[in-house]
């Protein structure tokens, strides 16, 4: 299935990527081969965050909720606010804390767009949240 988003660890060391059938797979770099087990990388430090499954991702899904209607996720990068946004069907992005372990966890939303949002990212130090709708891409 093809790839997805990626996400860098802080060090450089392993890479983490989900297919489009929602498959985690980490990745040792630069050699490119899986590490033994994903408890592997239980405690690697992130530098990003796109990845919309994964264990601190997991309150993104509501309970009953399938994976069609979140499109991509995006993690702030500074301290100070630590939160989760998602991209979603209905036209809706959510704020949720980072990390979000449990499901159905509280969110903010925040209408975006009339149809779809396809793609969401923090930029400026967190500062601005930017999206893009279905039809904008």
């Amino acid at each position: 299935s093809a790839v997805a988003p990626v996400d860098w660890s802080h060090d450089g060391s392993r890479l983490q990527s989900v297919s489009a059938d929602y498959e985690l797979l980490y990745w040792s770099m630069p050699a490119g081969g899986h590490p033994t087990s994903a408890a592997g990388c239980r405690d690697v430090a992130w530098a990003t965050w796109t990845c919309p499954v994964g264990w601190p991702a997991r309150g993104i899904w509501e309970a009953g909720m399938d994976h069609v209607p979140v499109h991509d996720v995006c993690r702030s990068t500074t301290p100070e606010l630590s939160v989760i946004a998602t991209a979603e069907d209905c036209g809706r992005v959510r704020l949720l804390r980072w990390p979000s372990v449990k499901e159905s966890a509280p969110y903010v939303p925040a209408p975006a767009h009339a149809t779809r949002v396809s793609r969401v990212r923090f930029a400026c130090n967190d500062e601005l949240l930017l999206t893009t709708g279905g039809s904008d891409m």
